[in-house]
């Protein structure tokens, strides 16, 4: 039954991944941005499970942690859109590629960072429940929060400026 429920929330979760490629398609009109963004969004679930086998020992998967793909679609498709307004408002400042990743890095970095780890500081908040599949996933979320905005930040806006210049 538990196999049951899992594979019903895989296609749930194929199905919430192909809608949120889509729209951020449509928002960047870019396929490149959304498919290597929406890529830089999933790798934090393994390199978050990596985390947590290292700082745990376990290497068991609860249930509760199979709800991070669904989370971190949505706060990563968030940076994106954020990193993606901040690319196309710096045109009105400068041409210059170099000037507008500094002014990309500096507001949308600095905005994202404030909302990423408000939302992985809630999730590592669960590590103080006496409940140990809370403390796990709290753990595991707010690892995999911090990773998806680290690796956004690290990629996607180097990413904007080879998106632009394709088009």
């Amino acid at each position: 039954q538990v196999i049951q429920a899992l594979t019903g929330d895989l296609n749930w979760a194929s199905c919430a991944y192909v809608f949120v490629m889509i729209y951020v398609t449509v928002y960047t009109r870019n396929p490149l941005l959304s498919f290597v963004g929406l890529v830089l969004i999933m790798l934090s679930i393994p390199s978050s499970f990596a985390i947590f086998k290292l700082v745990s020992g376990s290497s068991e998967v609860s249930l509760l942690m199979c709800l991070a793909v669904f989370i971190v679609i949505g706060v990563g498709s968030d940076m994106i859109f954020v990193y993606t307004d901040f690319w196309r408002h710096s045109l009105l400042h400068s041409k210059d590629p170099a000037t507008r990743l500094q002014l990309v890095y500096t507001q949308a970095g600095s905005s994202t960072a404030a909302t990423t780890f408000t939302t992985a500081m809630s999730f590592l908040a669960n590590l103080a429940s006496v409940i140990k599949p809370l403390r796990e996933f709290g753990f595991f979320m707010g690892m995999a929060v911090i990773l998806a905005w680290l690796y956004l930040l690290l990629a996607y806006p180097a990413l904007l400026v080879i998106g632009e210049r394709c088009q």
